[in-house]
């Protein structure tokens, strides 16, 4: 059964450990820090955040 099948390799091999901690990564979630009502169902941005 044939496939595409494509490698791809870091420009810079330096990275590598970066994106191993990356992959590695876990996202915590505060659930007392949720919009309230009163926020109308927006998050605030942090304080000096841009766009």
């Amino acid at each position: 059964a044939g496939g595409r099948h494509t490698r791809y390799e870091l420009a810079d091999i330096r990275i590598r450990h970066a994106l191993d901690d990356l992959l590695g990564l876990v996202l915590a979630v505060d659930p007392t820090a949720a919009a309230t009502s009163s926020d109308s169902g927006r998050c605030r941005r942090p304080e000096g955040f841009t766009r």
